[in-house]
């Protein structure tokens, strides 16, 4: 096959989706960020057919991910907003992608994905927090003579912002494998009053002229988490951490409710502390007239409400412990549930052992 056609059967396999054959171009040398007629990047037709997988193995192998040579100026973030896959978008933004960049009629991601009424796609962006907006907590402001934030912290505080998977596990295994939050364990302490300020300014007219609820909230709930580890009399944090988890995964052996989950989730809305915000009031809206132990659960309320969308649909082989996409891991007896790790295999046993040792037995029957 000549090098031209190759190159632009590329940019038709990611537009088709067709995630094997972009696969053996790369690995055939094909140039990852080849042109069309019209200056579109096979990244930039992925991004706007909404080819997740596809845009991640172009990245992986170097493409440009702000390429902006396309006749009217668009990036593939701007494709990918109006593609409508927040999945696409998120995988942009955690590339680099630049959210204030415009295209020739001065417009950005957010802005185009706002005028075809893609309003996930505009929260996605609109709520991301870069590296570069964290720098401003590691250096000292004004009179101070020491930053808010260690730097050593902001790749890991970075991860827990960006995060739109709120199983309290989660979020729990995030700061247990992040050790610089707790060693020393005043920088607990550092990121919690960091939480607290950009709550104000997401919220405070002082600080902002449009108000953002998503991040505000977000922010509450990860602070809660925070608070409570710091205010534990132990410095063993990583066994802390693991202990909680193990509340969290605990589930009643009639229903399969997870009770200490519940009240804690609905505990945590109900402390935020501006009463008068819009999302704030929607959240105990939905929340409130659901009786203990029915559903929807108020995890799936609150992921529901800062992603759009419930995060347990759309995702394959989910984490049963703690939610996350692409877990590896199988039970091997049932087979049917699936763990990203040893951790979460080993916390879940103690309730999966009953389901599994039953489904096992009428699988031998």
């Amino acid at each position: 096959m000549a090098q031209e056609s190759k190159e632009k059967t590329i940019i038709d396999y990611a537009t088709d989706g067709n995630f094997d054959d972009v696969e053996r171009l790369l690995r055939e040398q094909v140039p990852v960020d080849t042109h069309d007629e019209h200056g579109m990047t096979s990244l930039q037709h992925a991004a706007y057919k909404g080819h997740a997988k596809i845009c991640s193995l172009l990245l992986a192998h170097g493409a440009d991910v702000n390429d902006h040579e396309h006749d009217q100026g668009y990036t593939a973030l701007m494709f990918g907003a109006l593609s409508g896959n927040t999945e696409v978008v998120r995988i942009l933004l955690e590339a680099g992608a630049k959210t204030h960049q415009t295209n020739r009629l001065g417009r950005t991601a957010a802005q185009l994905a706002a005028f075809t009424g893609q309003k996930q796609c505009v929260d996605t962006i609109n709520n991301y927090v870069t590296l570069d907006d964290l720098k401003y907590y590691t250096i000292p402001q004004g009179q101070e003579t020491e930053a808010k934030l260690p730097e050593s912290c902001i790749a890991g505080f970075q991860r827990l912002l960006i995060t739109i998977n709120f199983n309290p596990v989660h979020l729990l295994k995030i700061i247990r494998n992040h050790s610089e939050f707790y060693k020393p364990k005043t920088n607990l302490k550092k990121l919690s009053d960091t939480l607290a300020l950009m709550i104000e300014k997401s919220l405070d007219p002082y600080h902002t002229n449009e108000p953002n609820d998503i991040l505000a909230i977000k922010s509450h709930y990860i602070k809660t988490f925070i608070d409570n580890i710091f205010e534990k009399n132990t410095d063993d944090v990583e066994k802390t951490c693991a202990d909680w988890s193990k509340k969290f995964v605990q589930e009643n052996e009639t229903t399969g409710f997870k009770l200490y989950e519940e009240k804690f989730i609905r505990e945590n809305i109900r402390n935020f502390p501006y009463k008068q915000c819009p999302l704030l009031q929607q959240l105990v809206r939905l929340i409130a007239p659901v009786q203990l132990g029915q559903n929807p659960s108020a995890l799936t309320v609150l992921t529901t409400t800062l992603n759009g969308r419930a995060f347990e649909d759309e995702i394959p082989n989910r984490c049963d412990a703690c939610s996350q996409p692409n877990a590896t891991r199988r039970c091997t007896a049932c087979k049917s549930v699936y763990y990203c790790d040893e951790f979460c295999q080993r916390l879940r046993w103690p309730t999966h052992k009953r389901i599994c040792s039953s489904s096992t037995k009428e699988e031998n029957k």
